[in-house]
């Protein structure tokens, strides 16, 4: 098994712990996460992971892949409140501690990288992706091909 599939799966465990000792992780343990509902602490866990920096309705669109059964902003606002912090440090430290043993680049332990794209103009109709430009790509490519001076700062 990859790596990365491990380390998906240490990442679902912490959050199932979390789950399972929600009583610890919540504010009020008597009524927060005691019902069978459509947000559950692994849905908020999930969902904040996935974010991409859109607006909140955006982004529950984009989780519950524009279901007719999406939860409104308010209702995912007022469960996360439920939470305590020290849930999320929880399953923070759970993961940095199963990763202590990974390369390092630069001295940080890279879990995902950005990676942006710049929209052209339209070179092929019949492939969306030909009118994309990966930056990172287009950055590395112009940095190997012109003379370094140009790239210093």
């Amino acid at each position: 098994m990859c790596y990365a599939i491990k380390l998906r799966n240490k990442l679902f465990a912490a959050i199932q712990s979390i789950e399972n000792y929600k009583e610890l992780f919540v504010h009020n343990p008597h009524s927060d996460f005691t019902r069978s509902r459509q947000i559950s602490i692994t849905t908020i866990f999930l969902y904040l992971l996935g974010m991409q920096g859109k607006s909140l309705a955006g982004e529950l669109l984009d989780f519950y892949n524009f279901s007719p059964q999406v939860v409104s902003s308010s209702a995912m606002i007022q469960a996360r409140s439920k939470l305590k912090l020290s849930a999320f440090v929880s399953v923070f430290q759970t993961i940095t501690a199963e990763t202590a043993a990974i390369k390092k680049y630069h001295g940080y332990r890279v879990f995902a990288q950005d990676v942006s794209d710049i929209n052209i103009a339209k070179t092929n109709l019949n492939d969306p992706a030909a009118s994309l430009l990966h930056l990172h790509a287009f950055l590395r490519y112009f940095k190997q091909n012109l003379p370094q001076s140009r790239f210093s700062t």
